[in-house]
């Protein structure tokens, strides 16, 4: 089992919703970018 890094960015599907529909600017939108640790199996 091996592991690697991932960058993500977490945005919240209500806010966007929000902000197509023109309730919310789009800078309002929440969002967090995150390093998750994922393992992945190693083939030998």
């Amino acid at each position: 089992m091996g592991l690697i890094y991932a960058d993500l960015e977490l945005v919240s599907a209500e806010d966007l919703a929000l902000a197509r529909k023109g309730y919310i600017k789009k800078q309002d939108i929440k969002k967090e970018n995150v390093t998750a640790l994922v393992p992945y199996p190693l083939n030998n």
